[in-house]
Order: C-alpha cells, then sequence, then structure tokens
C-alpha cells in the first residue's frame, strides 16, 4: 500500500460520514487557499498532504488535477499561485532539480506570497532556492514524514487564514513574555531554563519552537525582541560568536528592553557584547547553573515586577526647556557667532553627541550647529547603520570632545551609559548639557560627577549660547591671548611615558596644546618616550609632579610661541634645565622674539624653526635632534 493510500484509509470519516477522495480528472475549485509545488517523483507525498489539507478546509491547488484541459498550463499554474494565500513547497532532492519547481517557487517569492517548505529528505536548499528560501522557516519532515502531517496541518491552520494570525494570541507577539537568547551549542542549558520558568508561570519565547514555520524567522525573531518585557541570554564563549545572539542583543539593546545575562562559563563579553552588556543584568551560573536557576528564576520575577512599577509611575519629563534649546540653536546666526568670537572656528575637531532618543531633535540641532563652526560631528541617527556596536566605539575613540545631553530619559539609556563609559575610559574630555532637572545618578552618577556641566534648564537662551562659546575657546583656532590656558578638557593623544628609559619632556603653553598634541602624537608614534602635562587629579601637586618629571627627562623640548614666551611655568621648566644640564631643543611654533634672559641662554642651542619648514624635513630634523640626544625608540603596544 501506499502512502497515499495508507493516509487515505487513516483519515476516513466514520460512521456514515462522507469522505472526500482526491478527484484527478476534477477541473479548479471554486478557489484555493494553497498552491502545491513538487517533483513528480514526489506525486504520492503531494497527494497525501494535499488531501489531509483539503479534509482540515483548505482548498489546494495541484497539478495535474487542478490544470484546465485544452488550455495552456503555464499561465494557470501562474495564475494560481499570484491568487494563493500560502504556498506549500514539498522540499526534496527531486524538487531541487525540477525547473519546474524552482519556476513557481521563483512566482511565490516574487509576489510575497507566503511560503512553507515541507522537507522529506535530507536535502538542503541549493543555488536559487537558497535565495528564495532564505531565512524562511521549515518543516523538517525527514526521515518519518506520515509522523509530521499533523504539525504541517496545524501549521497551515496558523500561515493560511491572515486576518486570524494578526489576532491570535501567539507567544512571539504577546507583551508579557521573555525572549531567551542563546547559541545553538548551549541549547540544552537554554531549554532547561526555559523549562524552570515556565514551571514557574513565566511565559517564554524560545527558538526553534516558537518560530511559524512558513514566515521569515528574522523578522518572528526581531518582533518577539521588540515585544518582550525581558531578553534572558544564555551567555558563554558560544553565545559570543554567534551571529544570531549578537542580532538579538542588539536588538534588545537598541529597543531598550531590558537583558539578563546567565553565565554558563568563564568567558568576558568582548566586542559588541561588550558595549551592549556593560551596565545590563548578570548572574554568575558558571560553574554549575543548575546550582543557580532558583536564583535565576527569582531575580527574573524582580526584575519584571521592577519594570512593571517603573512603567506605571514614570511620567515623562516637560518637554518645554527641550524645545525651547531647539528653537534657541535653529536660529543662532552662526556666522555672526563666529564674528563675535574673533572668527575662530572648530576646523578639524571630532564631537561625539551622546543622547537618548527622545532627545534626538535637539542633537541633531547641536550637530547642525558644531557643523557650522567646522567641527565633524558624529550623530547617531544619522551615521550610526545599526547592529555593529563596533562604529560607536570607533566613533568616540576618534573623538576630541563629547557631548553628553542629560535628562530624564538619557540617564536610564543604555546607549548614554555605554558611550559614556566609553569616552571616560578613553580619557576623552566630556561636556555634560543638562535639559531638565533630573537628579544625577546610577552608572551616569559615576562618570560625569566631576565632569564640567552647562545646566540649560530653566535658561536655555543662554546656555545654548554658552555651550558654543566655550566649545570655541576650547578647541577653537585663532585663540587670543586673554583666553584661559585650561587644556584641562583636550582629549589627550597618549599616555605619558612613565618608565626607566631615557625620555623626552615636553614644556608648551596650555593655549598651544591643540597644536602641541598633534605634534607630540608624531613623536610618539615613531616610538619615542614623551612625557608631558596630562592634567592632574584633584589634591595633586602640580609643582612636584613636574618638576620630578623635569629632574628625570634626558631632553627638554619647549614650543616656543607667544604663548609659551607669556608662560611663567615655560620660563621655570626652561630654567629648570639648564641650570640642570639638561639638553634643550627649542621648536619655534611660529616667530617668536624671546625676553633678553632666555635669548641669552638658548643662543647656544640648536633650534628647529617649523614654520620656516615642509613637514618631512622639520620631523627628519627632530628626530636627529633626538637620536643626537640618545632617546631611544619604544615599541608602544600597549598604547
Amino acid at each position: 500500500m501506499g502512502l497515499f493510500d495508507r493516509v487515505l484509509g487513516k483519515n476516513k470519516k466514520q460512521d456514515g460520514e462522507r469522505h472526500t477522495q482526491v478527484s484527478f480528472d476534477d477541473n479548479s475549485p471554486g478557489g484555493h487557499d494553497i498552491f502545491i509545488s513538487y517533483s513528480t517523483r514526489d506525486k504520492d507525498i503531494a497527494d497525501a498532504v494535499c488531501h489531509l489539507l483539503e479534509q482540515n478546509g483548505h482548498e489546494c491547488w495541484i497539478a495535474p488535477r487542478n490544470i484546465k484541459s485544452g488550455e495552456n498550463y503555464a499561465p494557470q499554474i501562474n495564475d494560481a499561485i499570484k491568487s494563493a494565500r500560502l504556498f506549500v513547497l514539498i522540499y526534496s532532492r527531486n524538487a531541487q532539480e525540477s525547473n519546474f519547481v524552482k519556476n513557481e517557487v521563483g512566482i511565490a517569492y516574487q509576489n510575497g506570497i507566503a511560503l512553507l517548505p515541507f522537507m522529506i529528505d535530507e536535502s538542503l536548499p541549493e543555488d536559487d532556492f537558497k535565495i528564495y528560501l532564505k531565512n524562511i522557516h521549515w518543516i523538517s519532515a525527514f526521515p518519518d514524514v506520515e509522523n509530521h502531517f499533523e504539525e504541517l496541518v496545524l501549521t497551515v491552520e496558523q500561515l493560511s487564514k491572515p486576518s486570524e494570525i494578526q489576532t491570535a494570541s501567539l507567544p512571539a507577539y504577546q507583551q508579557d513574555h521573555i525572549h531567551i537568547i542563546y547559541s545553538t551549542r548551549d541549547k540544552q542549558i537554554a531549554d532547561r531554563v526555559c523549562y524552570d520558568l515556565e514551571q514557574n508561570g513565566f511565559r517564554c519565547w524560545i527558538a526553534p519552537r516558537d518560530i511559524l514555520a512558513g514566515k521569515n524567522y528574522a523578522i518572528q525573531l526581531n518582533d518577539s525582541i521588540k515585544n518582550a518585557s525581558l531578553a534572558l541570554l544564555i551567555f558563554s564563549k558560544h553565545s559570543m560568536e554567534s551571529e544570531f545572539a549578537n542580532n538579538e542583543v542588539s536588538v534588545a539593546f537598541e529597543n531598550n528592553v531590558p537583558i539578563i545575562s546567565f553565565k554558563i562559563d568563564d568567558h568576558m563579553p568582548e566586542g559588541n557584547m561588550s558595549f551592549y552588556l556593560t551596565f545590563q543584568n548578570w548572574l554568575e551560573a558558571y560553574p554549575d547553573p543548575e546550582r543557580v536557576l532558583p536564583t535565576l528564576v527569582e531575580d527574573v520575577g524582580k526584575l519584571l515586577d521592577l519594570r512593571k512599577s517603573e512603567s506605571d509611575l514614570k511620567v515623562l519629563n516637560d518637554k518645554s526647556s527641550l524645545n525651547e534649546c531647539i528653537d534657541e540653536i535653529k536660529n543662532m546666526d552662526f556666522a555672526r557667532f563666529r564674528t563675535m568670537h574673533d572668527n575662530r572656528h572648530l576646523g578639524g575637531v571630532k564631537i561625539f553627541i551622546s543622547y537618548s532618543e527622545h532627545d534626538a531633535g535637539l542633537a541633531e540641532e547641536m550637530c547642525r550647529g558644531f557643523e557650522a563652526l567646522n567641527a565633524q560631528c558624529w550623530f547617531k541617527d544619522r551615521d550610526y547603520m545599526g547592529g555593529d556596536a563596533s562604529q560607536i566605539i570607533h566613533a568616540i575613540d576618534e573623538s576630541d570632545l563629547m557631548i553628553v545631553i542629560y535628562s530624564g530619559h538619557s540617564k536610564d539609556s543604555g546607549f548614554v551609559a555605554s558611550e559614556v563609559n566609553i569616552a571616560f575610559k578613553e580619557e576623552i574630555p566630556i561636556f555634560a548639557f543638562a535639559i531638565d532637572e533630573s537628579e544625577l545618578d546610577g552608572n551616569l552618577k559615576f562618570f560625569l560627577e566631576n565632569k564640567q556641566w552647562i545646566n540649560a534648564y530653566p535658561d536655555c537662551h543662554a546656555k545654548s549660547q554658552q555651550l558654543f562659546s566655550d566649545c570655541l575657546k576650547l578647541l577653537g583656532t585663532e585663540q587670543s591671548s586673554g583666553e584661559a590656558d585650561d587644556s584641562s578638557l583636550l582629549k589627550k593623544p597618549f599616555k605619558a611615558y612613565k618608565g626607566d628609559e631615557p625620555f623626552i619632556f615636553i614644556s608648551y603653553a596650555h593655549r598651544d596644546a591643540q597644536l602641541v598634541f598633534s605634534e607630540i602624537r608624531r613623536f610618539h608614534d615613531e616610538g619615542y618616550p614623551i612625557w608631558y602635562d596630562q592634567g592632574l587629579t584633584p589634591g595633586q601637586e602640580w609643582d612636584d609632579e613636574i618638576a620630578l618629571a623635569l629632574i628625570g627627562c634626558s631632553l627638554l623640548v619647549v614650543f616656543i610661541s607667544k604663548n609659551s614666551m607669556a608662560s611663567k611655568n615655560v620660563h621655570d621648566e626652561i630654567k629648570m634645565a639648564l641650570n640642570r644640564d639638561i639638553d634643550i631643543v627649542p621648536i619655534y611654533l611660529e616667530k617668536t622674539e624671546l625676553p633678553p634672559a632666555l635669548e641669552l641662554r638658548l643662543s647656544t642651542k640648536q633650534a628647529i624653526r617649523k614654520y620656516n619648514y615642509d613637514s618631512d624635513d622639520y620631523l627628519s630634523d627632530c628626530f636627529k635632534a633626538f637620536d643626537k640626544a640618545g632617546i631611544p625608540k619604544i615599541d608602544f603596544n600597549d598604547d
């Protein structure tokens, strides 16, 4: 007995109920929901599938039964596919090799018809089928096809009636569920975690169990995560290496879905995972995950309760101050503003703006303002392609300044917390621009408490102008002698040398910091050990720190300019080096007249007048002077 006959026998109606046989000389039914595509070598299974689906109320179109005799069959097949709600593909090696099947699948794919592959052998999609079936979840019926017929019927029930699917209470789209993220290599522990949570009354979404066959599984994953109350990551070396796990964590993070990491081995987050998980919830389950499962269940309950209470009580901040700041910056005349500030600009300066999505309008206008002053501004809504945190990490690392728009929204933002954390670690200067009265707390309190603040609330008119003025004073070119000589907020090009090798001490005026930093960066990149004034923490004595470094150096390089010749500190450093017979190389940034006492004492030193050189010759002479003074080159692998 063939498969079709066995299925027919199993499904005959008892007690006199009517049974409908598949009629092969019948023309097209009055309408159809499902188009069945198959290779003629798999006809027995295709007929059985058609019979089962029609027994369950689904009208099917199947060749050759529904092809009208005497008419061209190709247009009939084409029309039947386009008018179907669902395309059931009996997939096998035979189907893979059939040009008819390939054409039919192509028509369904191009017309957006839902595809449901029913795989009856172990063949995997190749060639065009790889494109057509990419991201489509299928029913794997091999090796016991008959045992998967019930699954096929149930799946068709869900897929073939769109109006019902949209209103169905499927776990993937319910508001109160936990989305479980894991690597397939950790499936055993993921399944156990899911089981324990569901035994304790929590609703979980886990792949592949909750993925509907025939629908794009990537879309289903995204929908589940975006609507989840919590994302639970089974964290391990495997999940770190999993493209799927990384993408799911990214989607959760970008949609502000809380993430709890159940750590089942001794690996630590790296790359994208490090950015996304820095301030998320962690539960250390290594080396005995089984023992920690009760704690996980308890913590999940607490987090969901906390999330619900925060949602119930959360009141959004008044938008009046935000809108006032946006309007103020929109209406600023930046050409006139530059004239008022001695035509200074921010040419070449890179600024990273960190903000909550709720404050994106202000961030956009702020970015526009900085770019009007010739800065290069990184704005997430414009410059971030999504899904890869390395873009953000690189942008922060390349920045000269970070501006944090601080509000009740940003203090709860995972993006802001992770971005500020990176800037803090990389010693990138940070301005905080507060637009409401939200108290500084949580992770941001640690990073921002001692940074420079501009409180724009409630007077955004004056404070918006102050932000741009302060940045021009700090980072702008053509600075005047009356400006504050504070370089403490400039991004430091590298860490000052600390070690036993002969090193170079850099003497400079803080008003020249931006230019000097770019020069000593080139010295450092060549391998020369450099000590320079980076700024000290509160309570440290500048004089002792500088004196100790100067006493220990083998060469003093002093950058000569009008600013440095007006600096008492630079004068003291030169005099101390002269008194201790420390070699000195003066580098002139501009034509500068020296005070008589310094002119006399430096006249015997070979000076390098940078303003008279091209870049290559200038650097060559600098390096010759350093080598002559016995300064070694060092491999700075850790910088």
